[in-house]
């Protein structure tokens, strides 16, 4: 089996870096090799130590200070020549590259003539075309593959490239099944009573996640249902300053972060994504998995995520959006109805068989990769 290099931009709790550790078990059950660098530390490095050799990149401080404050050529040659120490160290049959925000290893596995260079584009194609450049990338030579985690990535991956989507591999980022349905039910007593209505959100607590568009959402939907007993849980890091003026009379409850989260993602009666940009979120689809009806902003991959399964309402659209919610506090059979939906719908497209199945496609040789390959063994 072959030696395979898998680079993750960071060790959060985040989403990409959970896709990346599946990709980790499921190449180290078909019998890879596999090494992981993380860009930065973080709570998920024990895991991926417990899957995988793991380690932090050679001076991820200091380089990382670099590009903040140093010119950008300075910046760029240093952490390409650590980059390519890396490669030259590990002599990789395949370089898994989890980020653009890491597409200066996919540049240093070109250098060094890796076999096989994966590209796995989790970011929006504004951010992806800004990492990409950051590291003076070409993606016109076709020897780098690349990885689109949706189909609406995978769309604006083909228009800033100006190539067929047809030649960018989709490999949609899903959670490991495995791990959600392991998670138990809150514990006695660690809930509200079942007369309470639990309405939460899970992620990092930022713009981006439309933190404030929930605040707004929430406050509106306590006062349209004034008669309801409610509570509002946000999971997920959050800004000590943000958290005291988020907070500040709304009825949001900031949880923080949970190295499982997934047995208060269980206890919503109602999952809320409010996010500005989310290309293929996890969470999303753990809360299908575990049967939650879901409302969302149109953003990103989520429509094709949902299909009928969940409720979307315009992006940024409050008042859409505070609609959807209190029409499914007053409807337990419709949240009944979408909650098994979602599960059914989740059991065919978003667990780790299905992700295995694609990303051993995706590593599947060339036909230039195995002409050149029988040329090098003659």
């Amino acid at each position: 089996m072959s030696r395979v290099l898998l680079v993750t931009h960071e060790a959060t709790l985040s989403g990409a870096p959970r896709v990346a550790l599946l990709v980790a078990r499921v190449l180290r059950d078909v019998g890879h090799d596999v090494d992981v660098v993380s860009r930065t530390d973080g709570p998920m490095l024990q895991e991926f130590a417990s899957e995988s050799r793991t380690r932090l990149e050679f001076a991820h401080r200091w380089r990382r200070r670099l590009w903040s404050y140093a010119p950008r050529r300075v910046a760029l040659t240093v952490d390409l020549i650590l980059a390519t120490a890396t490669m030259l160290r590990h002599r990789p049959d395949i370089v898994y590259v989890n980020s653009t925000s890491a597409a200066i290893y996919s540049r240093a596995a070109r250098l060094t003539k890796r076999p096989t260079n994966i590209l796995h584009v989790h970011e929006s194609g504004t951010n992806s075309d800004f990492f990409i450049r950051r590291a003076g990338l070409t993606l016109t030579s076709g020897d780098i593959r690349l990885v689109a985690c949706s189909p609406s990535v995978r769309k604006e991956l083909g228009v800033l490239l100006e190539v067929p989507e047809s030649s960018i591999h989709l490999l949609l980022s899903v959670p490991d099944d495995r791990e959600v349905r392991r998670s138990q039910p809150l514990p006695p007593g660690a809930a509200d009573d079942v007369d309470v209505l639990t309405i939460g959100c899970c992620g990092t607590a930022e713009l981006r996640k439309g933190v404030d568009l929930w605040v707004d959402a929430a406050t509106r939907i306590q006062a349209a249902l004034p008669e309801r007993r409610l509570s509002f849980p946000w999971v997920g890091s959050v800004d000590s300053a943000d958290r005291a003026r988020w907070e500040a009379g709304s009825p949001i409850d900031f949880m923080g972060v949970r190295s499982d989260p997934y047995p208060v993602l269980r206890s919503f009666d109602v999952m809320v994504l409010p996010s500005r940009d989310d290309p293929f979120p996890l969470v999303v689809m753990e809360a299908m998995l575990l049967a939650r009806p879901i409302v969302a902003f149109d953003v990103g991959g989520v429509r094709d995520q949902l299909g009928d399964a969940g409720v979307v309402v315009p992006a940024s659209d409050v008042d859409a959006l505070v609609g959807a919610v209190v029409s499914l506090v007053e409807d337990p059979t419709r949240r009944d109805e979408l909650g098994r939906a979602a599960a059914e719908r989740a059991e065919v497209l978003y667990t780790r068989s299905a992700f295995s199945t694609k990303l051993l496609q995706v590593l599947r040789p060339t036909p230039t990769a195995t002409r050149d390959q029988a040329n090098m063994a003659l």
